[in-house]
């Protein structure tokens, strides 16, 4: 199996679960209560450890790392400049934790704005919930046939261009209180970040010394996971503030902006040059 194709299984599957799990929370809770389902949920988890123990193949110890390859804090150094220096990298993941920032904010309040505001049952919030990871599998699915064809960086612009519109059409949906409207913008946010997820990471792979791999991937994933608890707390500053559709709109509104650092760069160049490439065809 060839790196894209294990990446593209890896979001696949990933995508598939993060569809399923929403869609059956509701159900589950109209007619099971929410402390039987939250019980069928923790069994999952003791299945996923159990499937680990499953796994046969025995992996090589890590070697021993010298006294000065174990400075934690010139390891995290480095991985920062890396990023900081790279033309394609640091536009990408300063996009991608814009992303998060913003997202984190829809995301925290979206069950309870569905709930109070919207008056949806339990039922239609997990669709409502569920519908954004309905269009990730789509994305994944697309991502390989269109970095193949248009190259890496119009698939990464194209791909958050898309996901920021379903993002933006969240609060826009419930301003028209039409649930249809909030699923389709779910599943159209899905697609962008389904084609967004796979591409960036296989450009994080493809463009990271391999001795480096572990430090940047370890940024990245502090950057992003940061930002969910940072939008998350901005989230409720803003509900405590004034109310939970201000919250809403801010966060759909504010995801805009991760379009700025991204078209810059490595990325804008290869664009200005793929198009150049055109015109002189033409």
């Amino acid at each position: 199996m060839t790196f894209k194709m294990a990446m593209l299984s890896y979001f696949f599957s990933e995508s598939s679960a993060r569809a399923l799990g929403p869609l059956l929370a509701g159900p589950l809770i109209a007619f099971l209560g929410i402390m039987l389902t939250i019980f069928m949920n923790c069994l999952t988890f003791v299945i996923s450890v159990l499937t680990l123990f499953a796994i046969r193949q025995k992996s090589e110890a890590p070697k021993r790392l010298n006294q000065s390859e174990q400075r934690l804090i010139s390891d995290i150094k480095e991985g920062i400049l890396f990023i900081l220096r790279h033309n394609k990298l640091e536009p990408v993941i300063t996009c991608g934790g814009l992303y998060v920032l913003f997202l984190s904010m829809v995301t925290s309040c979206l069950v309870i704005y569905c709930d109070r505001v919207l008056n949806l049952s339990p039922v239609m919030i997990g669709v409502v919930v569920g519908s954004v990871a309905i269009g990730l599998p789509i994305g994944n699915l697309l991502a390989p046939k269109m970095a193949k064809k248009y190259g890496s960086s119009q698939t990464l612009v194209l791909g958050a261009f898309i996901s920021v519109s379903g993002i933006f059409g969240i609060p826009l949906s419930g301003a028209f209180h039409s649930p249809i409207f909030l699923i389709i913008t779910g599943i159209v946010h899905g697609i962008g970040e389904g084609l967004f997820g796979p591409t960036s990471l296989t450009l994080r792979q493809l463009e990271t010394p391999k001795q480096l791999l572990g430090r940047i991937n370890s940024v990245q994933r502090c950057l992003l996971w940061g930002m969910i608890a940072v939008g998350s707390l901005l989230s409720s500053l803003v509900i405590y503030l004034w109310d939970i559709s201000s919250a809403l709109w801010l966060g759909g509104v504010g995801s805009i902006l991760c379009l700025i650092p991204l078209l810059r760069r490595g990325i804008l160049q290869d664009i200005l040059k793929q198009e150049k490439a055109k015109f002189s065809e033409n």
